[in-house]
């Protein structure tokens, strides 16, 4: 077993060259990625593996685990409106604390983004389509 000082050490070593080299390496493999069909095939196989677990973590802080809890946790449907999910669900968050909600469809996470997460937008949007409701319902 390795000593984790060692290992601590290495690893920070190894961040602050692939820092001070990020460009140069970044253009290596770029040219590899281009001309060697194998290390494409290999790329691909573990952006596809791995891609969604690291922009999860990156973008919101949470795990594949975690996503795939909130989804069993929400029976495969929005947390809004209730339908099951045709496409990759939208995962709710707090731009002001960054805290995940919930996993919501498009369409309901559109309409919360729209009114910047703000209850007294969405509050003023119900009167309005109740009054119309109303409205439309004596004619």
């Amino acid at each position: 077993m390795e000593d984790p000082d060692f290992r601590a050490r290495r690893a920070e070593s190894r961040r602050a060259y692939m820092a001070t080299n990020r460009e140069r390496l970044n253009a290596q493999n770029r040219q590899r990625y281009a001309t060697n069909p194998e290390f494409r095939t290999r790329s691909n196989a573990w952006n596809a593996k791995n891609g969604r677990r690291r922009k999860l973590m990156e973008r919101y802080g949470i795990s594949l685990e975690e996503f795939d809890h909130l989804l069993t946790e929400q029976r495969g449907a929005c947390a809004i409106c209730g339908r099951t999910f045709d496409r990759t669900p939208c995962i709710d968050h707090s731009h002001r604390t960054g805290k995940t909600r919930g996993l919501l469809c498009r369409k309901c996470n559109a309409g919360l983004g729209f009114y910047d997460d703000d209850p007294a937008f969405m509050g003023t949007a119900v009167a309005y389509l109740q009054y119309w409701k109303s409205k439309h319902a004596e004619s």
